[in-house]
């Protein structure tokens, strides 16, 4: 053996890998290609890349350690694990050629290659229990990442663990030449149907490429002569055999190189524990769920979604809102949620209406507008009626039960109900308005020449907050429900309010509100002008029933954040499709 070991490091056959130890008895061997995960940082964000380096690194490990574990069951031997760019794969010390084996051998060898792909369905079972458990998505997508692996494995063509199981059993009564040609026949037939149905992304033709070259790869296995075949395998083992001798015997192969692949892998395994305990710990107590709306990539429309903590489980509500930018807006009680549910925004002439569905997505009742156009929605305290506004015909009242519509109001929009439903605030042209749901009873709280807008009441009714310019410049003033004693909220660090997005918390202590030039920021400030600061990006925010957290997104972010009030602390709860402009937090 020492005069092979020589051989091979002269001929530098095993400079692209390195040892990294032992695992169950078995030399695990990584080959730097894996370190090119690493360039999709210019495409990925940091964190969600070594999240998924981590995955992968642990899922093709586990894979591979069930061919070898397998393998020695079954009376195969031992062999060699190595982690490289596509994957891994393991090489039993006693794989001999195959045209050399008996048909018990092919059978055991087919039963080692399935094990692999088993093993990751029975990972994606066991982090679905977790995500369940946790209610964390990031779980979720490593299931899903789990199961995407062991069907991509299972493809007959190639050297995948599929196309290795139909060559073994196949060649017991066909010759494994036509086996292995036709699995590479197949693989330019998936390559082709992958092609056909792409939309020419990047990814798309990666995976072209991939099969067209497990395709070509098989092709030219059917060529080789027995012979060939059973020097190429003999070959393969001499030189496991070699490399696992050489990082045993020197340290060229576990030296210096092998301890910074080391110190790199921990830290990612670390880093990524690390964070999902984070997150768990910080959300774990995340209250209620998360209403919004996304496009469906299966049918092109608009649905209503309700998300669970930390973005699982999320059910596809039975509602269908209007496909319109702006014509869906929806607030929510303990109880229900309503939102516009028209789904033909072609035909512009035709009267919208509103669905009102419980909390868990069932519908409850359906409102015919008689409008064409919807701006808000607010829901009564006691869910018996329904506030609504629209561009042109002012605030209308439907009453849910009897779904009987009336208007109060000629002209603004419905900003909310006062918490004994006694009364109505509506953002006039420039003016806080209050009336009785009845419209019998408008009065003009502000009554000043500034442009006052987006009011918000206690949730005690004493008093309602607003945004007004009447100093020249948007601000946040405070005043009695009557409109007397309006007091300007002094900002300490003089942030730039907009007319956009008041929202008070449930706890009555804090204000979210536009901010910065252009509203691409979230604000929040204490009620008496303290502790303000720039939240997050985004357009639209909601804060969680218990106050504690704060929901956030915005066209530019493609995605639902969940922030603690100081900012201190953020998880993506859900990637979107659609650019959605509205969250309702449900208790």
């Amino acid at each position: 053996m020492a005069e092979k070991t020589v051989q091979v490091q002269a001929d530098e056959k095993f400079n692209e890998r390195v040892r990294l130890g032992t695992v169950a008895g078995l030399p695990l061997f990584f080959n730097y290609s894996f370190l090119l995960w690493f360039l999709f940082i210019i495409f990925i964000d940091p964190i969600k890349l070594v999240l998924f380096v981590s995955l992968l690194f642990f899922s093709v490990l586990i894979h591979e350690l069930a061919h070898a574990l397998t393998s020695r069951y079954l009376g195969l031997g031992s062999g060699t694990l190595t982690i490289w760019f596509l994957g891994g794969f393991f090489i039993p010390f006693s794989e001999t050629a195959l045209v050399e084996m008996s048909t018990s051998q092919r059978i055991k060898y087919a039963f080692m290659v399935l094990a692999g792909p088993l093993s990751n369905v029975i990972l994606a079972g066991l982090f679905i229990l977790l995500a369940y458990a946790t209610s964390m998505n990031l779980l979720y997508t490593a299931a899903q990442f789990n199961l995407s692996l062991a069907i991509l494995n299972l493809l007959p063509v190639g050297y995948l663990d599929g196309g290795n199981i139909v060559r073994y059993l196949g060649s017991i009564v066909v010759d494994w030449r036509k086996i292995v040609h036709y699995s590479g026949i197949l693989s330019f037939v998936l390559a082709a149907a992958v092609f056909v149905s792409i939309s020419f992304s990047g990814a798309h033709f990666g995976w072209v490429g991939f099969l067209i070259g497990m395709g070509i790869g098989a092709i030219n296995m059917a060529k080789k002569t027995d012979e060939e075949l059973v020097a190429e395998s003999q070959k393969t083992m001499d030189r496991e055999l070699a490399i696992t001798e050489t990082s045993s015997l020197t340290k060229e192969a576990s030296g210096l190189p092998s301890m910074i692949v080391k110190t790199v892998l921990a830290n990612l395994v670390i880093f990524s524990i690390g964070y999902l305990f984070n997150q768990y710990w910080t959300y774990k107590d995340l209250p209620g769920r998360i209403a919004f709306i996304d496009a469906n990539k299966s049918d092109h429309r608009l649905h209503l979604y309700i998300t669970g903590k930390l973005g699982f489980p999320t059910i596809d509500a039975d509602g269908t809102p209007s496909v319109s930018y702006t014509n869906f807006s929806y607030l929510t009680d303990p109880r229900i949620i309503a939102f516009q549910c028209d789904s033909d925004s072609s035909a512009r002439q035709k009267r919208t209406s509103i669905c009102i569905d419980d909390y868990s997505g069932e519908r409850i009742a359906k409102i015919a507008t008689g409008v064409k156009e919807l701006r808000s929605l607010a829901l009564s305290p006691d869910a018996q009626k329904l506030a609504f506004s629209t561009p042109q015909e002012g605030v209308y009242v439907a009453d849910i039960s009897s779904g009987v519509v009336e208007q109060i109001h000629t002209e603004g929009d419905v900003a909310a109900w006062s918490p004994d439903g006694s009364y109505i605030l509506i953002n006039g042209k420039g003016e806080i308005l209050r009336t009785d749901p009845l419209g019998k009873d408008v009065r003009n709280l502000t009554n000043n020449s500034a442009a006052d807008v987006l009011s918000v009441s206690t949730h005690d009714g004493q008093y309602i907050y607003f945004v007004s310019d009447r100093n020249g410049e948007y601000g946040l003033f405070r005043m009695d429900r009557d409109g007397s004693n309006v007091n300007k909220i002094v900002l300490e660090n003089e942030i730039h309010v907009l007319g956009l997005g008041l929202r008070l918390s449930p706890d009555d202590t804090r204000l979210l509100f536009s901010c910065s030039d252009w509203g691409e920021s979230i604000c929040v400030v204490k009620v008496d002008g303290t502790e303000e600061h720039i939240l997050a990006k985004g357009y639209v925010a909601t804060w969680s029933p218990d106050s504690k957290y704060v929901a956030v997104t915005g066209s530019h972010q493609g995605a639902i954040f969940i922030v603690t009030p100081d900012g201190k602390q953020s998880v993506r709860l859900k990637n979107l499709v659609f650019i959605t402009w509205d969250l309702a937090w449900l208790p």
